[in-house]
């Protein structure tokens, strides 16, 4: 009786570890949803030269507005500065180890911009933001998720040819707005010239945040079916 009831015993030990080892290797495997997340700069293949730091802002307040961690981007600015880093296609040549030994984080988000443009002639008009994401763990260097997306507007007829003519117009203000912007010392008077941004869109905020958008919600689902 004596050595049946070791027997159970050792057998149900041996089922607790077995799980507990189990467990522990998923838990350092997936992380969880609120993983501490670091926003890299994002490198840039477009012509536009604000791209970066535009579509890098808005994958920031997706994944804010979601509520994930994540570390401020000044703060990761300023580290990276540290090493010399100011670009976000600089990064391929620091290692995710270095990186985390500076920015304390689970995930590093790394980005590129494929096209943010507009594109237009009378009858056809194109507004897109072409946009990769790669998350890698921190840790181990190994990417746990990467994508694409895209966000478009399309136009044709007399649609297109007013787009035309508003961009034309926003980027003549726009130009007007950054050199007097320059001169204005007051928070009030540049908050009142960034006005001229939206009056053509010329940031391509609804095509931004489609992309992100799209691409996050890849990123949330992998996630999710990490942890399943």
């Amino acid at each position: 009786m004596n050595i049946k009831v070791s027997h159970i015993y050792l057998l149900v030990f041996g089922i607790i570890m077995f799980t507990g080892c189990n467990a522990a290797t998923k838990k350092i495997q997936i992380p969880h949803s609120q993983a501490v997340i670091a926003i890299l700069p994002f490198d840039n293949q477009s012509t536009n030269i604000e791209a970066s730091d535009k579509v890098r802002s808005a994958v920031y307040t997706e994944l804010k507005e979601r509520g994930y961690a994540l570390v401020g981007l000044d703060t990761i600015d300023d580290t990276l500065k540290q090493l010399g880093i100011s670009e976000g296609g600089q990064l391929k040549a620091v290692s995710a180890e270095k990186l985390r030994a500076g920015i304390q984080a689970d995930l590093f988000c790394y980005g590129n911009v494929l096209d943010f443009n507009f594109k237009s002639i009378v009858a056809l008009s194109q507004r897109k933001v072409a946009l990769e994401l790669r998350f890698v763990r921190s840790i181990t260097g190994e990417t746990f998720f990467e994508g694409s997306e895209e966000g478009v507007t399309a136009s044709a007829g007399t649609d297109a040819a007013g787009n035309l003519a508003l961009n034309v117009a926003g980027k003549i203000f726009k130009s007007v707005k950054d050199g007097a912007k320059r001169l204005l010392s007051s928070k009030s008077s540049q908050q009142n010239a960034d006005i001229t941004d939206k009056i053509a869109d010329v940031d391509l905020t609804q095509e931004t945040h489609e992309a992100v958008h799209k691409l996050i919600e890849k990123f949330q689902g992998h996630l999710k079916g990490g942890q399943e």
